[in-house]
């Protein structure tokens, strides 16, 4: 096993990966042996050797690329003649879908490979080689979680843990149907979900996992429940591995192995294998900003002397070079890395991640037990399905994606400021998730067709006072609602700075700066919840101002501050963190402001009527 591994990741890479294949094809046949299986799992496979870099498909280099993408596209080529780019483009697609068949090759060799080590069917008197392997998996699991106990060198590549997870999902999915003895009910792929009950047992209580709720420990009856039920299960299956009669524990033994084999891809995804969508994302990032160089370069030719025209010249020959070397590793990244059956994999595991997330809050109190990796997968997953696979794979090509989207805003509009949910780490993840979600039309838009309820439920624990809490994030959501209406934005450019070529939409000249996305309809549901309750919209709009207040007086002592220093005769540096902690304080004054004109935009009374509580202090 160690000299077909070291042979696996150190041949060298063909245009067909044939020396992989080879060690591949070695390796399934010694896995095929029963004793030789068992042997490897128990003692060799994720002890001696890293069993997950059997899953890699490493990409080949650049020299190899270019024998199988012989013809680069990019956006550039959109100024050449039409039939030419076509045909170029042509080319490229074709080149892709040699790359994609060849490594789909790898990858059934290694879905053939798990499943002969997850095989349950091959000891009924013991443990089965399934058995085996999700132990190991678990305890690869905990090596590779921050905070681990065991020391770990040589920690799991992100490259090699997105592979291994989707030649996992690839395996649950084959796994299914199986039937839930608890239940009564099949678990089918379309509708697969963890109970919540599930999370009181050995998921929810490992001591390294931390939980929604933070809870320290189980309550003392919770976990004798549990214990009694492992003894009366346990006594259960010696009688009848000794009858030799298979019943209903066998089956929920089934199902069990199901939810484990789930909830470690879904831990698996959240600690190592999205960080690689992040990676390979800047990859593309990296091109947009070569391709953006050379367009640059190639309008100053148009207006530059000979000498200047000489030197843009070589400097777009050598852009190009790099171009191409990019196009390349891209055309492997949109065949392997961003296809449509990984991004079907992705979405599959989202809508079982979210379904479980639904599930556990309905059963009330056990939501608190969910782990937090479950929420943070879920928001990492939609993450890389709308800003990583993106143009390659978008999300509104999925069937149903946008009912997926409502029930995601709906989650995380319910979830943000609920009792339950305990743990600040998690409070701050579900309320930068939706900070992040009021920001693009689409999502936007998902969260205006929530149900009332909960929209309604948003709405009041957004306009909560702004005391004792942190309120930068919840001001910035009722910002983004409200921006693009109101006084500022009559125009999009200032009317006296038309003129100026320079002039720009703030949004266009930074791109940190999302473009403003208003919502009616929010601002409707907020106009009507102020106007209904005069008492807290009062101490929600004094909350805002005394914050105003603050946050502006920083902002102008620190400018004073600096224009002091810049006076001063000797010379003296201004420290970068006071200027960001002043341009701090500025936006968090112009945030405030922008909630002000929305509050007296849509509840006027609250500081026009007489009759309203503190309507003249608030005036």
């Amino acid at each position: 096993a160690v000299a077909l591994l070291s042979g696996f990741r150190y041949s060298p890479c063909t245009p067909d990966l044939h020396h992989q294949k080879r060690h591949l094809s070695l390796f399934l046949s010694v896995v095929r042996h029963d004793s030789s299986r068992r042997y490897l799992l128990e003692n060799v496979l994720f002890d001696k050797i890293k069993f997950p870099l059997f899953m890699d498909v490493k990409p080949p280099d650049n020299e190899t690329l270019a024998t199988v993408v012989h013809d680069v596209w990019f956006e550039l080529m959109e100024e050449a003649h039409p039939t030419e780019e076509a045909y170029k483009k042509s080319l490229y697609a074709a080149s892709k879908q040699k790359l994609k068949s060849v490594a789909l090759e790898l990858e059934s060799l290694q879905l053939r490979i798990l499943e002969q080590l997850t095989m349950d069917d091959d000891a009924p008197q013991g443990q089965t080689s399934r058995d085996i392997f999700l132990a190991k998996f678990e305890d690869f699991i905990k090596e590779n979680s921050p905070g681990s106990r065991t020391v770990t060198l040589d920690l799991c590549p992100p490259s090699v843990a997105l592979n291994f997870f989707h030649r996992l999902v690839a395996l649950l999915r084959q796994c299914l149907p199986v039937l839930h003895a608890a239940s009564g009910k099949l678990l089918q792929a379309h509708s697969l979900y963890i109970p919540g009950d599930v999370f009181l047992s050995d998921i929810g209580v490992r001591g390294e996992v931390s939980r929604v709720g933070d809870f320290p420990e189980l309550p003392y009856d919770i976990a004798s429940n549990q214990q009694s039920n492992r003894t009366d299960e346990g006594h259960k299956a010696s009688v009848e591995l000794s009858s030799g009669t298979p019943n209903a524990f066998d089956k929920d033994r089934a199902s069990t192995k199901v939810f484990r084999l789930l909830d470690g891809i879904v831990r698996l995804y959240y600690l190592c294998s999205h960080a690689h969508f992040l990676k390979m994302n800047a990859v593309r990032e990296g091109m947009r900003d070569y391709l953006r160089a050379v367009q640059e370069v190639r309008r100053n030719s148009a207006l530059g002397e000979p000498d200047v025209v000489e030197a843009l010249t070589k400097a777009e020959e050598v852009f190009s070079d790099t171009l191409s070397q990019q196009a390349r590793q891209v055309a492997w990244l949109s065949a392997v890395v961003f296809s449509k059956e990984k991004q079907a994999d992705v979405y599959w595991l989202l809508r079982v991640v979210l379904l479980t997330l639904e599930e556990a809050s309905h059963s009330g109190a056990a939501f608190a037990f969910v782990p937090d990796y479950y929420v943070e997968s879920c928001i990492k997953l939609l993450t890389s399905l709308s800003f990583y696979f993106p143009p390659t794979c978008n999300l509104s090509d999925i069937p149903g994606h946008y009912n997926v989207l409502v029930r995601y805003s709906t989650f995380l509009a319910q979830h943000f400021a609920d009792p339950r949910v305990t743990n600040p780490d998690m409070k701050d993840a579900l309320l930068r998730a939706l900070a992040a979600h009021v920001c693009p039309p689409s999502t936007v838009r998902a969260l205006e067709c929530m149900p009332t309820e909960s929209s309604m439920a948003m709405i009041q624990a957004l306009l909560q006072p702004y005391k004792n809490r942190p309120w930068a994030q919840t001001n910035w959501i009722l910002m983004r609602l409200w921006k693009g209406c109101g006084f500022a934005f009559r125009f999009t450019i200032a009317p006296h700075l038309v003129q100026r070529m320079s002039s720009k939409p703030v949004e266009s000249a930074l791109p940190s700066h999302p473009a403003p996305c208003p919502s009616v309809f929010f601002q409707n549901h907020i106009g009507r919840w102020l106007e209904d309750h005069p008492d807290r919209a009062a101490a929600f709009l004094g909350s805002v101002l005394t914050q105003l207040n603050w946050a502006f007086s920083q902002f102008i002592s620190m400018l004073q501050e600096i224009q002091n220093a810049h006076f001063r005769p000797e010379r003296v540096f201004v420290d970068t963190r006071q200027l960001k902690i002043c341009a701090t304080c500025f936006d968090l004054s112009l945030g405030l402001l922008r909630v002000v004109e929305m509050v007296v935009n849509v509840a006027p009374s609250l500081v026009t009527h007489p009759g309203r509580p503190h309507s003249d202090l608030l005036l």
